[in-house]
C-alpha cells in the first residue's frame, strides 16, 4: 500500500514538474547551411548551425535561418540528434550533414525538420549556383595538395586559413559529404557543406595556430595540405560544447598566435550572451580577398 502511494506521488511529481530537458527546450535560431555554387540538376550538402550569425557573412555558404525549439544550454550534437532533416533523398538526423538532389530546373529546396515524427520546422533554401569562387584572407592563396603517390593533387587549399574557424577545399567532390573525411593533426573534422566543386568544413577545436598538416580523404584520394592557421576563435568551440564556453573561454596562448597578421579579419567578435539563439552580437567571416 505504501508502495503504491509512493509510486503515484511521484507520477504526480512527475506531471507538475517535467523534467530539465522539456523545461530547457525554447525557440532558437539556427542556420540551414548550402553552398552557394550548388546549382540545379547537383547534389549538394549541407548542415544545421547552431550560431548562424558567426559564418552569415562566410564567402560561399548561403545560410538560412528558421527557429527550432531546441535543449539550448547542451552541446550541438545532444541537441540535434533527435531532429530529422528530410530534404527529399535521404533522411539524416540534424547531427550530421545531410544531401540533397537539386532538381534541374529548382530555384529553392524545401527541407522539412520533425522530432518524434512530428515536424518542427519547414524552411525554402535558395538555389544561389553562383559561378564566384569563394574569397580567401588578403594574405592567402590557393595551393595544390599531395597525393599519396608524392604527385600534385587538383585538389587545392588556401596557404592561410582565416580567423573565423573554417576551411575549404577546393576539387572533385561528390556532393555527398558523409562520403568525405578532412583531418587536421589526426583528429576529424567536422563537414559544413559541401558542393561537387567545394568542401566547407570547421577547424577542430583541439587545432594550434602554426603550420598545420590537414588531410583529405575522398573517393580514392588521400590528400596532404600544410596550411598556416594565424590563430583560433570560439566558434567550433561553441558548436561543439554549447553557451557554456562562454564562461570559460580558452587561454591567450591557445587563441592566438604569435604574430597574427592584421590583414586577416578577426572572425568571431564575442558582444553578447551565449545563451540566446539570438547570437547578432556574433560575427564572423573570410572578409576581403582575391577571386581566384
Amino acid at each position: 500500500m505504501i508502495r503504491k502511494a509512493l509510486f503515484l506521488a511521484f507520477a504526480i511529481l512527475s506531471l507538475t514538474f517535467p523534467s530539465h530537458a522539456h523545461a530547457a527546450r525554447k525557440a532558437q535560431l539556427v542556420g540551414v547551411v548550402l553552398p552557394s555554387d550548388a546549382r540545379p540538376g547537383e547534389r549538394a550538402s549541407g548542415s544545421i548551425i547552431m550560431y548562424p550569425a558567426a559564418v552569415s557573412g562566410i564567402s560561399g555558404l548561403h545560410v538560412e535561418k528558421t527557429t527550432m525549439e531546441v535543449d539550448d544550454d547542451q552541446p550541438r550534437k545532444a541537441v540535434l540528434k533527435g531532429i530529422v532533416v528530410d530534404a527529399g533523398g535521404q533522411k539524416r538526423t540534424a547531427d550530421h550533414d545531410f544531401y540533397v538532389d537539386i532538381p534541374p530546373t529548382a530555384k529553392t529546396v524545401h527541407l522539412t525538420f520533425s522530432r518524434d515524427e512530428q515536424q518542427v520546422a519547414a524552411v525554402d533554401v535558395p538555389i544561389e549556383a553562383s559561378t564566384n569562387a569563394p574569397l580567401l584572407c588578403a594574405s592567402g592563396d590557393w595551393m595544390n595538395g599531395t597525393e599519396a603517390d608524392g604527385t600534385q593533387s587538383k585538389f587545392r587549399t588556401p596557404s592561410t586559413y582565416c580567423y573565423a574557424g573554417m576551411a575549404i577545399i577546393a576539387g572533385d567532390f561528390n556532393g555527398d559529404a558523409e562520403q568525405t573525411k578532412v583531418e587536421v593533426g589526426g583528429e576529424q573534422a567536422r563537414i559544413v557543406a559541401e558542393s561537387i566543386r567545394y568542401c566547407y568544413w570547421m577547424l577542430p577545436r583541439t587545432t594550434g595556430p602554426g603550420i598545420n598538416e590537414v588531410t583529405l580523404h575522398e573517393g580514392t584520394h588521400m590528400v596532404k595540405f600544410k596550411v598556416h592557421i594565424p590563430r583560433l576563435d570560439l566558434l567550433q568551440v561553441l558548436e561543439d560544447q554549447g553557451p557554456t564556453v562562454a564562461e570559460n573561454p580558452p587561454s591567450s596562448d591557445a587563441a592566438a598566435s604569435d604574430n597574427p597578421s592584421p590583414s586577416i579579419p578577426l572572425g568571431i567578435g564575442i558582444g553578447g550572451g551565449f545563451g540566446s539563439g539570438d547570437d547578432e552580437e556574433i560575427g564572423g567571416g573570410w572578409g576581403h580577398g582575391r577571386h581566384h
